[in-house]
């Protein structure tokens, strides 16, 4: 009951806090898609590009999170505590599986039922 009370007490507080973690999540979010998608195409397309392209994803994804922002603390312009580099982790955490699964998806598709593929019979 202690705890319910303290959120009833710092309810403006949690309240913000829980905007901001909102906000952070979708502009991570919406910027990881916006990566995460076309790289996904080009991994689709292109094999030769998209295994090291799924590769040094995969690598961001093995890194602790504390560990990652260990590592993005001394970059310049990223660096420091702040929202900035928490956007920075959330969206290199997010890359591989958007990639992965626009891949695979892509990958997945007949090609008898792709318009635009190369092994099309069409005029």
């Amino acid at each position: 009951m202690r705890l319910l009370s303290f959120w009833i007490s710092h309810r403006v507080e949690l309240a913000g806090m829980v905007e901001r973690h909102l906000f952070l999540v979708a502009v991570s979010t919406l910027v990881a898609a916006a990566i995460g998608l076309p790289a996904g195409i080009v991994a689709a397309h292109r094999p030769r590009i998209g295994r090291p392209l799924l590769a040094v994803a995969s690598v961001a994804q093995t890194i602790p999170s504390l560990a990652l922002l260990g590592f993005l603390l001394p970059v310049p312009f990223i660096g420091g505590i702040g929202p900035r580099i928490a956007v920075v982790a959330l969206i290199l955490y997010a890359l591989l599986p958007i990639i992965r699964s626009t891949a695979a998806g892509l990958t997945s598709i007949d090609p008898a039922l792709n318009c635009c593929s190369r092994t099309s019979s069409a005029p």
